[in-house]
């Protein structure tokens, strides 16, 4: 039987500025857990940089998936 995972889901909406450190800390707690993590990043149709910045980021030890939604459909859907 497979180690259970723990994935975190983090909406984002327009997070450019800043999004790609947010990242590296969060990742930087979930690798002091004992198990294996990933993230499920959802950009909720944002207008800035946040989905190019989401497809090139590459994080050792967490995995980090995206998902673009077609606009912004609000923090529920999302």
């Amino acid at each position: 039987m497979s180690e259970p995972t723990l994935t975190i889901v983090l909406r984002c909406f327009n997070e450019g500025v800043g999004f790609t450190r947010a990242l590296e800390e969060i990742a930087a707690q979930l690798r002091q857990l004992a198990l294996p993590v990933e993230i499920v990043a959802v950009d909720d149709g944002s207008s800035d940089d946040t989905w190019s910045l989401l497809i090139a980021t590459r994080l050792p030890g967490v995995d980090v998936r995206a998902l673009r939604l077609s606009r912004n459909f609000g923090k529920e859907a999302a």
